[in-house]
Order: C-alpha cells, then sequence, then structure tokens
C-alpha cells in the first residue's frame, strides 16, 4: 500500500502560507516461516510560516491579522521505518517491533518574539526496539504479558538570537545574532514491564503490571559554561533517572451488560531535554526531577438492548514534582519542580441509535483542575508575597462536551451526513485567576456518498455559525492578554478514487 499526500494552503490567517508533502508505503508478509510481518516506511515535509497570539483589541476587529507576516517559520523533515514481526504459537505470541527515526525540524518561535527571540534548529536521530512476549494459560484463564521497550536517541540542539525590531508591534524582519545554545543530547531509554490478567470467575476479571523505566540523557556542550544572564548554559553532564510503575484493575459484570470498573495508575515523565539543558535564567535546570503522578478511577459501561451505549466514569488524578514554567520579573522563563496539582472529574458518553438510519452520540466532562502548591518563591528566591497555590490550573476548561447527530439514508449508497457541536468551557488564562475565557461552542458538519463502488463524494462544513472564538487565551503581566483565533466558516469538499 501506498499513499501521498500533497498541501498547499494560503491559510485564512494573512502570510501564513503553509506546504506539506508526505507519503507511507506498507508492506505486508503474511506468512514468513510463521511471521506475520509488517513493514512501514513513512516521510514527510513541512514548510509553515506560525503567527504569534494577538491581543484582545485585534481579536475582535480582525482575528486574521498576522503580527509576524511571512516570519516566524517552522520547517519539518522526518522519515520513519518500522517492522513489526509477530508469531502467534499455541499459546504463545511472539512480537518485535524494530525502528528507526530521522528528525530535523527548524524553527523562529512565534511566541517568543516579544521576549527572547531566537531561531532554533533540532535534530534527533533514534534506534530501537519494542519486544513483547504474551502467553495465555487455562488455569484461571490467565495471560501473561512481558517485554522491554528501548531507545537510543542521539541529537542536538541550537539557539541564535534574532535580532526584531518590530514597528507598531509588527515583526517584518530579524537579523541573526550569536550562539545562545549549542549542544548534544543523548536520549536513552530502557524499559522492561510485565502485566498479568487472571478471570477468577466468570464476572470478574483483574489486572495488574508493573515497568520500571531507566531513562538518561548524555549532555555535551559546544559552548563555554555560562553562569550569568538570561541565557545561562550548564556544563558537560549525564543525568539518570529510574522509576518503578505499579497498575492494577479490575472490571465485574455486575448484570447483563453492564460492567463496573476500577483502577489505579502510577507513572512518571522524565523532563525534556530543552528543559534541562537550556537553562534561561534560572539557577539550575540540570537538577530537575521527574514528575511523578498517581490516577485513580472506577465507573460503569454497558449497554441496554442493541441501540443504547454508555459510559460514566470518575477519576481523581494528583501530579508531585510538576515542572512549571515561571514568568519573572524580568519577563523571562524558568523551570523548576515547583508544583503539585490535582485533578478530578466525572466523565460520560452514551450513543443511541434511534433507528437504523438515525444515531446520536453525545459526551460530557466536568473537572476540576487546581494547583495543590505553586509558590514562585520556590524557583527563584528574589521573589516573595506570591502564592498560586489552591488556584485553578489555567488554560484547563472546567468542562468539554459533544454531541453528534448522524444519519445514514440510502441515497448516500454506504455513506453519511453528521452535525457535530463541540463546547469549550470557562478557564482562567492566568495561574494568579485574575483573567478568564468563557469558552466557545462551535457546530460543524460532514458528509460523504458513494457515487459508484470506486469513487466517493465528501465534504465538510467546520464552524457552521461563523462563531467568532479562540482556541487558547493566555495571559500575563508583559504581553497582557493573548488570543489564538479559531479559523472561521470553512468548507472543504473532494472526490476520492480507489484502485483495487
Amino acid at each position: 500500500r501506498a499513499d501521498l499526500n500533497v498541501t498547499r494552503s494560503a491559510n485564512w490567517v494573512q502570510s501564513a502560507p503553509f506546504q506539506r508533502q508526505s507519503g507511507t508505503v506498507r508492506y505486508d508478509i503474511f506468512n514468513l516461516a510463521g511471521w506475520q510481518v509488517k513493514t512501514v516506511v513513512t516521510g514527510s515535509r513541512i514548510n509553515q510560516f506560525d503567527t504569534p497570539s494577538i491581543g484582545a483589541t485585534q481579536f475582535n476587529s480582525d482575528p486574521s491579522m498576522n503580527l509576524a507576516p511571512s516570519l516566524a517559520y517552522r520547517k519539518v523533515r522526518a522519515a520513519r521505518l518500522t517492522s513489526a514481526f509477530e508469531k502467534q504459537s499455541g499459546a504463545s505470541l511472539w512480537s518485535f517491533t524494530p525502528f528507526v527515526r530521522y528528525n530535523l525540524m527548524l524553527l523562529l518561535p512565534s511566541w517568543q518574539l516579544s521576549y527572547d527571540p531566537q531561531t532554533w534548529s533540532t535534530r534527533n536521530n533514534s534506534i530501537g526496539m519494542l519486544a513483547k512476549y504474551r502467553h495465555d494459560f487455562a488455569t484461571l484463564n490467565a495471560r501473561v504479558i512481558t517485554g522491554v521497550d528501548v531507545d537510543y536517541s542521539p541529537g542536538g540542539f541550537t539557539a541564535n538570537l534574532a535580532i526584531v525590531a518590530p514597528v507598531n508591534k509588527i515583526y517584518s524582519n530579524y537579523t541573526e545574532g550569536p550562539l545562545q545554545y549549542d549542544y548534544d543530547v543523548t536520549y536513552h531509554q530502557a524499559s522492561p514491564y510485565v502485566q498479568t490478567e487472571i478471570n477468577p470467575t466468570q464476572r470478574l476479571k483483574l489486572e495488574a503490571g508493573l515497568r520500571e523505566d531507566f531513562t538518561g540523557y548524555v549532555y555535551t556542550n559546544h559552548l563555554s559554561v555560562l553562569t550569568t544572564g538570561s541565557h545561562k548554559r550548564p556544563a558537560d553532564t549525564s543525568v539518570d533517572y529510574t522509576h518503578l510503575s505499579p497498575k492494577i484493575g479490575a472490571t465485574y459484570q455486575v448484570a447483563d451488560g453492564a460492567m463496573a470498573f476500577v483502577s489505579y495508575r502510577n507513572g512518571f515523565r522524565a523532563p525534556s531535554q530543552g528543559q534541562l539543558f537550556q537553562q534561561n535564567s534560572a539557577d539550575n535546570t540540570v537538577g530537575l526531577i521527574p514528575v511523578k503522578v498517581d490516577s485513580y478511577e472506577a465507573g460503569l459501561r454497558g449497554q441496554l438492548g442493541n441501540r443504547f451505549v454508555y459510559q460514566v466514569s470518575a477519576y481523581t488524578m494528583t501530579i508531585r514534582d510538576d515542572i512549571i514554567t515561571f514568568v519573572t520579573a524580568q519577563n523571562t522563563r524558568e523551570a523548576k519542580n515547583a508544583g503539585k496539582t490535582r485533578h478530578k472529574g466525572l466523565e460520560a458518553t452514551v450513543g443511541v441509535a434511534v433507528t437504523p438510519i438515525v444515531r446520536i452520540d453525545g459526551s460530557y466532562s466536568r473537572a476540576s483542575q487546581r494547583y495543590l502548591e505553586w509558590i514562585p518563591q520556590a524557583a527563584r528566591t528574589d521573589v516573595s508575597g506570591i502564592d498560586y497555590s489552591g488556584n485553578l490550573i489555567e488554560q484547563a476548561p472546567r468542562d468539554l462536551a459533544s454531541a453528534l447527530l448522524t444519519l445514514s439514508p440510502r441515497f448516500l449508497r454506504g455513506g453519511r451526513a453528521a452535525l457535530e457541536w463541540t463546547h469549550t468551557g470557562r478557564y482562567a488564562a492566568d495561574p494568579a485567576n485574575t483573567f478568564f475565557y468563557d469558552g466557545y461552542n462551535v457546530v460543524s458538519m460532514q458528509a460523504n456518498a458513494l457515487l459508484t463502488p470506486k469513487i466517493e463524494f465528501f465534504a465538510r462544513l467546520q464552524n457552521l455559525t461563523d462563531a467568532h472564538y479562540a482556541e487558547l487565551v493566555a495571559y500575563d503581566a508583559f504581553q497582557k492578554d493573548q488570543y489564538t483565533p479559531g479559523a472561521p466558516r470553512a468548507i472543504f469538499a473532494g472526490i476520492r478514487y480507489t484502485l483495487q
């Protein structure tokens, strides 16, 4: 199988064109000495101009305004090769998936133009393997899965000062300045795991698992060590992290077509290479430690007859040693393990087949996401009197909802028409909770029809009501309110032809 995508768009935002060429080739071997082999090669080339966020005045008067016309670029070159080998032998299953990756990104970050203009070059190559063994046992209907994930990814990063001179807050050109960061960094990971599933009774299923992560970075600085200023540079070093993550869960059939479930998950996230080695004005970033997560979930899912399916769940998640970025009084950004957050809420989904040609699906979630601990003076000794503990987390909507009405009439010949409503609720735009965004609603339509067995017509109408909304709103003391406008009403249509 081969797929090719070539896209060229002027974009609805002024002076922000987009080009992409990507392709995928997949080759399957169905019996190679008992092995099934799936090989996939993908590649992509992207050239686009990004747009910085805009203020409230521009958002309300001309949301298509670009404050950096044809300036803030993003260039991506990426390729990946994977081969998945799988063999079933009686009650056992073997699986090996080696992979190699190549990534290069050149970037002038649009979001940094007003406080830290730079040009970036990030390169990364990877080689690794996902290996898994599964065995089923007749006793207790048990299943054991064990494996290991391995990743070795050498790469590097450079950042040059971008000298800009905005006129009336419009950035139209830049001059490349001196190097501020230039380093090589190699990421390595080995993560063995084991998981078991047992069915003590016909109604009860238990799951438990352990995963041990051994990860780290080897960092080599090609510039001088710098201990002052807003672009400090650490000396050559290596950092390693080890974490054991358990998980456990159970499902129980409380009635025909109704399953209750509970689960506990523990996880962690190592700091990114950017957080560790792009020190900026912080006193120390190499000492950042991983983020730890404990999450609990319980719920009920099932179906009533052949027409109604549902799931309702409640969750609570606590994140410790959260890596939070603080905007200093000098308008610099610093990363620090200064946070503890809690996320809890309710989620529900339903699906109803009203008639053979009419279906309604809906989802709703209500969440409370707060800082339990977030004291900026933990990040800087010269900050006092500021404590965000107890505040709402910024850009975390209070509620999310969607509804989808689908029609499948005969004259579409296997196609369908759908009307979708999505809702994003109110949220804080800053950690101090002084500025809020009320959220938005968007209505869209889509349809497809089979003109012949090989020819399909499709169309979608986004933002049917041409709603004026922002995909994201942020606020800080220097840039004030920052809006990322949502796209206006747009229609897309096309024809798909299948070769067989």
